[in-house]
């Protein structure tokens, strides 16, 4: 009795033997064959993530097809979903948020999140770069007071909320107040 124990103990441990072998040819085959699904995924986001000047949208796409591929391969479970993608996004590849487009769909949200910080930074030093046109060697433009001249601009109208410093009413400003002028 203890001989025929030890013999299906034995089968079992044969068995679970089996299994790993084959879990382990899997892997193997996955690696020979090119890298994991999850792996393709995680560096599609971090070449998205590159600055504008050193991201290639093309490149980017023929990354996103290589993980469909791969996921098909796989059985991955999100196989469907990224196929999906792909029929969406390849049309737009030309447009300028294709690689915000591509972290959007791929990135976790600790990575979305970073990715439109940075993008808002980057759009409020643009703003702030063009707003600064002393920089540029420009003149800068005439102010709603300057003086009138050949191009310069009108004087601002004044708006339901602007006060005038001169009877401290709203709606119109001290050079047009019809009250008694302060000395």
């Amino acid at each position: 009795m203890n001989l025929f124990l030890c013999l299906v103990l034995s089968l079992q441990d044969v068995a679970a033997l089996i299994r790993e072998m084959q879990e382990l040819k899997k892997q193997v085959g996955a690696l020979k064959s090119g890298r994991a699904a999850d792996d393709i995924k995680e560096e599609l986001v971090q070449y998205a993530g590159r600055p504008e000047a050193a991201f290639d949208a093309h490149r980017a796409l023929a990354l996103v097809e290589a993980l469909v591929s791969q996921a098909r391969k796989e059985g991955h479970a999100k196989a469907k979903e990224y196929s999906i993608i792909l029929d969406q996004i390849s049309p737009l590849v030309s447009e300028p948020f294709f690689r915000h487009l591509v972290v959007n769909q791929f990135g976790c949200g600790i990575v979305k999140q970073v990715a439109r910080d940075i993008a808002q930074f980057v759009k409020c030093q643009g703003n702030l770069s063009k707003g600064s046109t002393a920089s540029k060697g420009k003149q800068p433009r005439a102010g709603p007071y300057s003086a009138k001249g050949k191009g310069a601009k009108s004087p601002r109208t004044a708006r339901p909320g602007d006060r005038c410093f001169n009877c401290d009413k709203l709606g119109h400003f001290a050079r047009d107040c019809k009250s008694e002028k302060k000395s």
